[in-house]
């Protein structure tokens, strides 16, 4: 075994330690616009946001029944009770359509994909 120069004539061998230098900090990314989006599409915001809409729907309801009836908007006083009678005859007003839409697009979602997997049969029922 050979030994090493520096080691034969009775010095000890200098090794550098260093450390090495420590990572970047990571770049800022910029914020896509996806993601101020999907914030603003979370349950939490849209229950949040449902009595303030509820709010104003009923405020516009009563401004729009006193200015027909030329009552003076300072007159208007809205309650819990008005604004959520509101907002439920707005939901079961539209409810019908809702139910409706989500139906139809549930049973076309199912029957083509019946008829995507029985093909033979379901062309065999058709046309007898």
């Amino acid at each position: 075994m050979m030994e090493q120069p520096a080691l034969r004539m009775g010095r000890k061998q200098v090794i550098p330690i260093s450390t090495p230098p420590p990572p970047a900090p990571p770049m800022p990314s910029a914020i896509p616009v996806a993601s101020a989006m999907s914030w603003f599409t979370q349950a939490t915001i849209i229950l949040a946001l449902i009595p303030f809409v509820g709010y104003l729907f009923t405020l516009s309801y009563e401004a729009s029944y006193c200015g027909y009836f030329s009552i003076p908007y300072y007159l208007i006083s809205l309650s819990p009770t008005m604004v959520l009678s509101t907002m439920l005859g707005t939901i079961v007003s539209f409810s019908p359509t809702l139910i409706s839409i989500s139906l139809i697009v549930i049973l076309t979602t199912l029957f083509t994909m019946f008829a995507a997997k029985n093909r033979k049969r379901f062309f065999t029922v058709l046309f007898i």
